[in-house]
């Protein structure tokens, strides 16, 4: 099918140091990943994506519910596209007491190649409706900088579809009734009509001479149940066709069992080639193996989307589908916040917490590389193998392995010690400790955090001071992007529900002893009077032209008016939020935020 395009191909150059896998090579490959995949002791991910953040997902806030910290990251991950995919598997030789790694980069595009056949057409325009992505200028500078093989990726890219895209396609080509899963005949009704509809059929064959029987089936679930029931007990005899209000069911001639034979072998090779790549995950999913990744949050959101279901709407239901499909799962930036190894951690970033853990005290496990010292960073199959690495490197000091040969030994994932990370996701730029995906998230504390809005003037250093002055100094510096970050105190940011030319902010009260004065000074104590409120040197209450709220109402209002089904309305500016001394931001190196649409 490809030959003559295989050989445009052959000027690429092959990475020695793990298996590159293309749409050529991909279906002789697979039985061999299949096999490394169930030998494995676990399994890590990277992913190179066209972009990061575009919109809502351009925006993370330290002050995000977990609810709103998701719809962002659901937003990068359902917009942008996966190019390649990076899979470490770590294998333990008992023998040499030494961890052994196979490593692959996977190259990923949705290409609808020339040659799916006519039954297929309807499906090819409705895939590539679901295939449009955006593509951030910054990022693909990037990757080229890095060397990325944009030409191998979109001629030779392996094609994938999500389960739901799976049901899409066959409903497209086959029917509704036909394609979905098989129905439970739960009903005694409908076990009568099986079996009145199968003994007719069966009489049919046996002492008629028509081609062709017709069988009321009142529904379309009736139909259902009896296609499935055709393909079931007569399949190769007969076939049959849905009508209006029936099911007609016809003998097969000799050529037409042959023809039926070839073309469901022909429809599910093409349903094969199209599934593609999402094979491999499958085979990840399945071997229940441990998944690492590193800051794994988004690289976890783009890999359930892509390649299993589409993502939920709502938080709770994105952990019920994560614990289905990923029952053991770490993150290893979030492991480098541990109090037994943060302390040999300047930055968390991938590059330099895998540089931190080549020397003294992280020695053991004892892990042989296939790059040696010359892998490169932003390569999908590099970046899995070194986080797979400072995975290994971070337990072995953990579980206090010991320092000579002889303590390289196999990670036990039944520990406790281990099983406490199990799950915990790390966020960036957030006052949560991280993301319980299988558990309830610890709620941070922010009974001293308020939210300023309505103002009609935009919010800077001067006027944040004078208004707050009682209730603790508040610093300031300009980021790179200038929005003001307001490190002691308070934070411009944007809501959903913000008015155009509306300002507002989160500020946040050091001297947790000043939050019931602080309450009763703007009257947000609850059946409060105005004894305590602010005055002026007239005994007068001070009017103000913005309001204050606790985060909790903040968020009840939020919400509210999101259940209410109000539109967000155009800003003029965004000011950004909060971000606290303490906590480490890791930018995107990938640059401005530019993007078109492929």
């Amino acid at each position: 099918m490809y030959d003559n395009e295989e050989k445009q191909f052959e000027k690429f150059s092959e990475n020695t140091f793990a298996k590159n896998v293309d749409r050529f090579n991909f279906e002789e490959t697979l039985q061999e990943i299949e096999q490394n995949i169930n030998k494995a002791n676990f399994i890590s991910i990277d992913t190179e994506m066209t972009g990061l953040s575009s919109g809502l997902s351009n925006n993370l806030e330290l002050y995000d519910s977990m609810e709103s910290r998701y719809e962002k990251i659901k937003d990068s991950a359902t917009k942008f596209q996966v190019l390649q995919y990076g899979l470490g598997l770590f294998f333990f030789n008992s023998l040499t007491k030494r961890y052994e790694v196979q490593a692959y980069n996977f190259y990923t595009f949705q290409n609808f190649h020339k040659n799916l056949g006519n039954e297929f057409k309807s499906a090819k325009n409705l895939i590539e409706k679901r295939h449009c992505f955006l593509s951030q200028a910054g990022s693909i500078s990037f990757l080229s900088e890095q060397n990325f093989d944009f030409n191998r990726c979109f001629s030779r890219g392996i094609n994938f579809l999500n389960k739901t895209e799976v049901n899409l396609v066959k409903q497209e080509v086959l029917g509704k009734e036909r394609c979905d899963s098989p129905l439970l005949i739960i009903e005694e009704e409908d076990v009568r009509f099986v079996n009145k509809a199968t003994e007719e059929i069966s009489n049919w064959l046996q002492n008629s001479n028509s081609k062709s029987l017709q069988i009321d089936a009142p529904s379309s679930y009736h139909r259902r149940l009896l296609h499935e029931q055709v393909k079931l007990k007569y399949n190769g005899y007969c076939a049959t066709e849905g009508k209006e209000g029936c099911v007609i069911v016809k003998k097969l001639t000799k050529e037409e069992k042959k023809n039926s034979l070839n073309n469901d072998l022909k429809f599910e090779v093409t349903l094969r080639q199209l599934i593609g790549f999402s094979q491999v995950i499958d085979l990840v999913v399945k071997s229940k193996k441990p998944v690492v990744g590193h800051n794994l949050y988004l690289d976890l959101c783009h890999t359930l989307h892509h390649f299993l279901e589409d993502l939920p709407s709502n938080f709770s239901e994105f952990k019920i589908l994560v614990s289905k499909y990923f029952p053991l799962i770490f993150d290893t930036k979030f492991i480098c916040t541990d109090p037994a190894v943060m302390e040999f951690f300047s930055n968390s970033n991938l590059g330099e917490a895998s540089a931190a853990v080549r020397k003294s005290p992280f020695l053991n496990p004892l892990i042989e590389s296939p790059f040696g010292e010359e892998g490169e960073l932003h390569d999908a199959s590099y970046d899995a193998y070194i986080t797979g690495y400072l995975f290994l490197k971070l337990f072995g000091k953990i579980l206090k392995f010991g320092l000579d040969e002889d303590g390289s030994r196999e990670v036990d994932y039944n520990l406790e010690a281990v099983k406490t990370y199990n799950g915990k996701l790390f966020l960036m730029k957030s006052d949560y400790d991280c993301l319980n995906l299988f558990g309830e998230d610890d709620i941070p504390d922010r009974s001293n955090v308020f939210h300023l809005y309505d103002s009609p003037q935009k919010l800077n250093y001067s006027d944040l001071n004078k208004k707050f002055k009682n209730f603790g100094k508040i610093y300031f510096r300009p980021e790179q992007n200038q929005n003001k970050i307001f490190e002691n105190g308070s934070s411009c940011n944007s809501v959903a529900h913000e008015v155009e030319n509306k300002y507002n902010c989160f500020f946040k009260l050091r001297d947790t002893t000043k939050i019931n004065s602080f309450k009763k000074s703007f009257g947000l104590c609850e059946n409060g009077d105005d004894t305590d409120r602010l005055r002026n040197d007239e005994g007068e209450l001070v009017e103000f032209d913005f309001k204050i709220e606790t985060y909790e109402s903040y968020l009840n209002r939020s919400r509210e008016l999101s259940g209410c089904g109000e539109r967000p309305k155009k800003r003029k500016r965004n000011l950004s939020l909060v971000i606290e001394d303490d906590l480490i931001s890791e930018t995107s190196e990938t640059g401005k935020n530019d993007n078109c649409t492929f």
